[in-house]
C-alpha cells in the first residue's frame, strides 16, 4: 500500500525521487523521495504561508554520504514519538537539525585553541546538535541529541582544524551550557542532558572516557547507548524500550545502565 500511494504521488508530480549509491554487488539502493515543487507550492497555499516559509529540500539536496546519519536521527525520533505515546508522555517541542540552525547558528562559542594552554589563542565556533527535544511525562526533560556513526575522531590535536573531534564537540557543549543554554531554553530552567547514540560498546566507552575527560563534573550531562538498542525494529515495532529500558549509561557514573525517564 505505501509502494502503491507514492507511486500514484509520484505519477501525479507531488513527488521527486533519488537513488543513492551504492557497490555493484549490493544491486539497487533504497529509493529516496523528496517533496516535488508543485506539492511544495501546494502546500503554501493550503496552509496560507509563502513559498518561503515551507521547509523544502530539492532533489539531491541530501549527499549521499549524509542520508545514512539523516536515517539515523529519522529513526531515533520515530522510536522516542512511538515510545512516548505507548505511555501517554507527551512531546512539547522537536526540533531538528534545520531549526537548530535558526537560532543556535547565531551563537558564538569562544574556546581556547589548546585547552591545556590558558595562553593558547582565542577560536570561535558554532554548535548544531542533531535534534533538541523536550519530553513530558510527570516531569519535563529536556535532550540533545547526537548521532555518532563512528565517521569521528574522538580525540583532537588542532580543535581550529577539525570541527567534528568529539572532545571539541564536547567542550563546546560546556560552553553552551554555561552561556547560552538558558535564554536559548528558558523553559528547561538549566535542566538537560546530551544523548549520543553509536555504533558500538567499544565507541560508546571511548566516547564516555573523552566526556569524563574534557566536561569533568559536568560528564554526568551525557547519556550514551548504541543504536542496537534503539527500537522500533521489525521484531518489537512498538517498544518503549529508547525511554524506559535500562540501555542508557551515564558518562560518569558507567558501571550501571540506566533508564531514560522515570
Amino acid at each position: 500500500a505505501c509502494i502503491r500511494r507514492l507511486r500514484l504521488l509520484y505519477d501525479a508530480g507531488w513527488l521527486d525521487k533519488d537513488e543513492p549509491l551504492v557497490k555493484l554487488e549490493h544491486g539497487r539502493g533504497q529509493t529516496l523521495w523528496y517533496l516535488s515543487k508543485k506539492a511544495r507550492d501546494q502546500l503554501a497555499r493550503v496552509r496560507g504561508v509563502p513559498v518561503k516559509k515551507m521547509p523544502w529540500k530539492r532533489v539531491g539536496a541530501y549527499g549521499h554520504l549524509h542520508i545514512p546519519h539523516r536515517l539515523a536521527i529519522n529513526g531515533f525520533r520515530i522510536a522516542v514519538t512511538l515510545a512516548a505515546g505507548r505511555h501517554g508522555f507527551v512531546i512539547r517541542k522537536w526540533l531538528d537539525e534545520v531549526d537548530l540552525r535558526r537560532t543556535m547558528g547565531k551563537q558564538t562559542l569562544t574556546l581556547l585553541s589548546d585547552p591545556e594552554d590558558p595562553d593558547s589563542k582565542i577560536i570561535e565556533r558554532k554548535l548544531i546538535p542533531d535534534s533538541f527535544f523536550w519530553l513530558e511525562t510527570d516531569k519535563n526533560w529536556f535532550h540533545f541529541l547526537e548521532i555518532d556513526r563512528a565517521t569521528e575522531t574522538l580525540q583532537y590535536s588542532d580543535p581550529s582544524r577539525d570541527l567534528q573531534f568529539w572532545a571539541l564537540k564536547v567542550r563546546k557543549y560546556g560552553q553552551h551550557f554555561k552561556h547560552w543554554y538558558g535564554q536559548t531554553y528558558p523553559e528547561a530552567e538549566g535542566r538537560g542532558r546530551i544523548l549520543v547514540v553509536t555504533t558500538s560498546e567499544t565507541r560508546l566507552a571511548n566516547m564516555a572516557g573523552v566526556c569524563r575527560e574534557v566536561a569533568k563534573q559536568a560528564a554526568g550531562r551525557y547519556w550514551l547507548t548504541t543504536f542496537d538498542k534503539i527500537k522500533p525494529d521489525p521484531t518489537d515495532y512498538f517498544s518503549e524500550t529508547v525511554l524506559t529500558g535500562e540501555i542508557w549509561q551515564r558518562a560518569d557514573r558507567p558501571e550501571k545502565l540506566r533508564t531514560l525517564v522515570w
